[in-house]
């Protein structure tokens, strides 16, 4: 049978459901096998799936595994609660502060946005939240950063819009913004989230650091080849100026037609999204 069915319907029970699941299955001790083996690997169904049937399973993988399984159930099962009173946040954070295994919280997390469907948005919302202010609590390392940063960008471009928006408050509290990737995204994403991922990016550059951020792009020295989320961040780093300066740093890609080109169709596409200011970019246009 299906685990990823098996995760689905436990949610839903009070009571472990494995005997249940094992009157519909004729090699019974093969199926426990397989669901303990996939849970020794860190599957996080099967994880669960033991944390709701420990007595079906190995003893000693029971209590070598405890903190985990128990840690598992429990923020699963206040995650899924749909009821809307104030105590689910206290819930939530209450339990995470217990917890404080920052690398156990990332694995955690990334399984949480896999397995979005099963959840209310309000709750992941609370959940990423509540993430997020204990890793900046925790001062969380480098390692962990960069782990973490990892896992939302994977996952990002497949969840709701409530929880894109979550998590990019997550990526500018924590300060681990790539800007690249965000661009990347802006340039696959659709809908409302785009201007938040814009945002994003211009949040990200400090007006003192934007002539380094336009020199590192290289965009005035480019080939033919022009790479579009290093424009769009060439452009939105260009808004922190007046458009005076804009303008003489535009005029200089004139010594290729091709970047050039590119450069005003993509100010004048960011312009009609609303991306960028309209006003101070058409000023720019008319200088140029």
């Amino acid at each position: 049978m299906n685990l990823e069915l098996i995760f689905n319907l436990q949610q839903k029970e009070a009571k472990g459901i494995l005997p249940t699941i094992l009157e519909k299955i004729k090699d019974k001790e093969g199926f426990v096998a397989e669901i303990q083996a996939n849970a020794i690997k860190g599957d996080f169904t099967s994880l669960y799936i033991v944390s709701r049937n420990k007595d079906f399973f190995d003893q000693g993988f029971v209590n070598s595994n405890d903190f985990r399984l128990n840690a598992i159930s429990e923020i699963i099962k206040i995650i899924k609660d749909e009821g809307r009173d104030a105590s689910f946040q206290n819930q939530i954070i209450n339990y995470i502060m217990q917890v404080r295994e920052n690398n156990f919280l990332i694995y955690v997390l990334d399984n949480i946005l896999y397995k979005e469907e099963y959840f209310t948005a309000k709750n992941i919302q609370v959940f990423i939240s509540t993430l997020s202010g204990e890793f900046k609590a925790s001062k969380i390392d480098d390692e962990q950063k960069e782990k973490l940063q990892s896992v939302i960008y994977k996952h990002f471009i497949n969840l709701q819009a409530e929880t894109q928006e979550s998590l990019l408050r997550m990526l500018e509290a924590l300060k681990i913004v790539d800007l690249y990737k965000t661009a990347a995204l802006f340039n696959t994403a659709g809908g409302t989230i785009r201007k938040n991922l814009a945002d994003t990016v211009k949040n990200y550059i400090p007006y003192e650091k934007g002539s380094e951020i336009i020199n590192d792009l290289n965009i005035l020295n480019a080939d033919s080849a022009v790479d579009e989320n290093s424009m769009l961040i060439f452009i939105i780093a260009l808004g922190k100026y007046e458009p005076g300066k804009i303008a003489s740093i535009i005029k200089k890609l004139k010594i290729n037609s091709i970047v050039y080109e590119y450069a005003v169709k993509r100010i004048i596409e960011l312009m009609d999204e609303r991306i960028i200011d309209e006003s101070k970019f058409s000023n720019v246009l008319k200088m140029i």
